[in-house]
C-alpha cells in the first residue's frame, strides 16, 4: 500500500495505491468548528445532498443515474469528533478494467453534481423531497427521545455539562427543524462550501499523478482559508462532588450511566493505557464487569463501559431492575476498586492487548477503515500500526494500575422505570 498526500490550495488530497480491492472509492471530508444551532440544518442538508441534485432532481432520476454507474454507491456520515462537525460523503465504484469503461471519470462526475449542484430551488422535486426529509428528520429526532439507552446518555451528558460539545443532542431537535425553509437551506449551503477545512480521500489501484489530474480537473472548491481546528476537548467536571441525578419515565427497564472524569493524562495514556484499562474493566466479554457484574451475580441486563478519548472521559452504562440500583453501582465501583488494588492477572492484561492489536490490524480490511486509518493519524494524534501494536505491548501492570487513579466518577444518572400498570 502507497501513500501520498497532496496539499493543494483549498483541500487537502490524499492518495491510497492499493490492488486489494476491485473498487476505486472516493470521500469528501467536510470539517467545521461545531455550532450547536446549525445541527438540524447541517442534518438536512446532509440529507438532501445524498437523495438528488440539480441534473438527477428526483428520488427516482437520481437513484437511476447511479445504476446506470454500474450501480454506483454513494453513501456518508455526519457526526461529531471532539468540537468539529465532520460531514463525509463518498461513492464507491468498480474500476475501469473491470466494465471496458471510464467509470471513474463518470463517477467524479456524479460527485461534483451531487456536491456542488444541489437542488435548492422551488421546484415540485425539492418541494417533495424536502418534505420526506423533513418527515424522516421528525421521526429521528423523536425517536431519540422514545428509547431508553439514547435518551439516558443524552441526559447524562448535559448533567456532565452543557457547554461542552459532547452533550448537543447530534439528532438535531424540533424546533430548528421547524424553522428549516429553501432561502435558510440556500444560506447555509453556501456557508458549508465557504468555510468547511476539506479533505478528498482516494483509495484504490490508481496512477497518483492521473488521479490527481482528475480531482483537479472536477473538484473546483473556491476555498482558501485553513485554519486549524481541535478535535480534543479539555473536559472538566463542574462539580468536584459526585452529581447523583434520578428521574422516571415511561419505560420498563432502568438505565444506570455513571460517567467518569479523566485527570491529566499522559499521551501514552490517553492513546494506549486507558483502551486496555477500558477492555478490562467492561468492554469486553472478559471484562470484570461483564463477568462478575452481569455473568456471576445476574444484577444487570446488558453493562458496557466506553473510552472516549476526544472527550476526554469514561462511561458505564447498563439495564437493570431499579430495586437493584444501589447493589448495581456498589458493585460496579467494587470492580474500579480492585483494579486500583492491581487484582487482575497479567493473563487478563494480555488477554485485552490481544484483543486491541487485533482490532488494531484489521484496519486494511475495508476501502473505509483505511481511510479512517489516515484521517486519525492527520488529525486525531493516531500512530501508524506498527508503532501502536509497540506501544500496546509496551503497556504494563503497573500503568493500568497508575491510570485507574486518576479516574474519578463524576456523575451517576438514573432513568428510573416507570412501567405502563395498563399492559
Amino acid at each position: 500500500m502507497e501513500y501520498k498526500q497532496i496539499d493543494k490550495r483549498s483541500y487537502k488530497l490524499h492518495l491510497i495505491k492499493t490492488d486489494k480491492f476491485k473498487t476505486i472509492t472516493v470521500r469528501c471530508i467536510f470539517k467545521e468548528k461545531i455550532n450547536k444551532e446549525e445541527i438540524t440544518i447541517r442534518n438536512f442538508l446532509f440529507e438532501l445532498l445524498l437523495s438528488s441534485c440539480k441534473k438527477y432532481p428526483s428520488k427516482r432520476n437520481f437513484s437511476i443515474a447511479k445504476q446506470e454507474l454500474y450501480d454506483l454507491n454513494l453513501y456518508g456520515n455526519n457526526t461529531r469528533i471532539g468540537n468539529t462537525f465532520s460531514t463525509e460523503i463518498s461513492i464507491s465504484m468498480l474500476e475501469n478494467k473491470y466494465i471496458n469503461d471510464d467509470i471513474t471519470e463518470k463517477g467524479l462526475e456524479f460527485l461534483k453534481e451531487v456536491i456542488f449542484n444541489p437542488n435548492l430551488e422551488d421546484n415540485k422535486d425539492f418541494r417533495n423531497n424536502f418534505n420526506i426529509t423533513k418527515n424522516y428528520l421528525l421521526s429521528y429526532i423523536k425517536q431519540g427521545y422514545d428509547y431508553p439507552k439514547s435518551y439516558s446518555y443524552m441526559r447524562l451528558k448535559n448533567l456532565m455539562g452543557e457547554d461542552y460539545s459532547f452533550s448537543y443532542n447530534m439528532d438535531g431537535n424540533i424546533k430548528d427543524l421547524e424553522e428549516i425553509t429553501l432561502t435558510s437551506l440556500q444560506k447555509y449551503y453556501d456557508k458549508f462550501i465557504k468555510n468547511s477545512l476539506i479533505d478528498i480521500y482516494v483509495i484504490g489501484n490508481i496512477n497518483f499523478y492521473e488521479m490527481e489530474n482528475a480531482i483537479s480537473k472536477t473538484f473546483n472548491f473556491k476555498k482558501i482559508k485553513k485554519d486549524e481546528l481541535s478535535f480534543k476537548i479539555n473536559y472538566i467536571p463542574k462539580s468536584k462532588k459526585l452529581i447523583k441525578y434520578e428521574e422516571s419515565k415511561n419505560f420498563n427497564q432502568t438505565r444506570l450511566l455513571i460517567s467518569c472524569y479523566l485527570k491529566k493524562l499522559t499521551e501514552k495514556e490517553r492513546k494506549y493505557v486507558m483502551f486496555l484499562y477500558n477492555i478490562i474493566l467492561g468492554a469486553s466479554p472478559d471484562s470484570f464487569l461483564f463477568k462478575n457484574v452481569r455473568e456471576s451475580k445476574s444484577l444487570t441486563y446488558d453493562i458496557l463501559s466506553a473510552y472516549r478519548k476526544s472527550d476526554n472521559f469514561l462511561v458505564i452504562s447498563s439495564g437493570i431492575d431499579y430495586v437493584k440500583c444501589n447493589e448495581v453501582i456498589k458493585e460496579i465501583k467494587k470492580e474500579m476498586n480492585n483494579i486500583r488494588k492491581g487484582k487482575f492477572s497479567i493473563e487478563k492484561l494480555n488477554n485485552a492487548k490481544n484483543l486491541m492489536i487485533s482490532s488494531l490490524k484489521e484496519f486494511d480490511e475495508y476501502p473505509s477503515s483505511i481511510i479512517d486509518y489516515y484521517f486519525s493519524m492527520e488529525y486525531l494524534d493516531c500512530d501508524n500500526i506498527e508503532t501502536a501494536i509497540k506501544e500496546v505491548l509496551s503497556v504494563t501492570k503497573k500503568d493500568i494500575v497508575k491510570v485507574s487513579k486518576k479516574i474519578n466518577r463524576d456523575v451517576i444518572y438514573v432513568l428510573k422505570e416507570e412501567k405502563d400498570e395498563r399492559n
